[in-house]
């Protein structure tokens, strides 16, 4: 074995400046197979991808000007659940949940961990391999009474390899 492959996240940080209805493209690496998007909230500590108050209706991405779904993705629809499992089949990873909540491991009572806990909000999606730069562009669709899209965090898994 002369060759070690690994897969690993490269992270950029965009800001979506509280745009209810927020479209951007990126510039995406060609050894980058998943990509997931965090929006987190500010109030939680910028850890949890949240969605307080129902901010994000829909979203879409495209790479390379082609669509990856044939419609919008909304929030917690069975094409929005399909997309989680595709992308972690992608990485290899084992769905183990699909329960939006964020459980309070400290409460000694089962069903009392996930009361009163703010639903997470899963964007990602596979991208294809490709040998230049690919462009993606994420739309992301909100209440207009609500507030809009801010803090961006968009993980990119790539594989790397290291010549032993």
């Amino acid at each position: 074995m002369d060759e070690l492959q690994y897969a690993t996240y490269k992270n950029e940080e965009d800001n979506g400046n509280g745009l209810t209805t927020f479209s951007r493209q990126y510039n995406v690496e060609p050894e980058c197979f998943n990509l997931y998007v965090c929006l987190p909230d500010s109030a939680l500590g910028d850890l949890w991808s949240t969605m307080t108050g129902g901010i994000h209706d829909s979203y879409r991405i495209r790479s390379d000007n082609v669509d990856l779904t044939d419609r919008d993705i909304e929030v917690y629809s069975a094409l929005y659940n399909d997309r989680i499992a595709m992308t972690l089949l992608n990485a290899n990873l084992q769905l183990k949940s699909l329960n939006p909540c964020i459980m309070d491991v400290k409460n000694a009572y089962y069903n009392n961990r996930i009361r009163g806990t703010p639903p997470t909000v899963f964007l990602g999606n596979p991208l294809p391999q490709t040998p230049t730069n690919k462009l993606v562009q994420l739309t992301i669709n909100g209440d207009s009474t609500l507030g809009g899209v801010n803090s961006v965090q968009l993980y990119k898994q790539v594989f790397k390899s290291i010549k032993l």
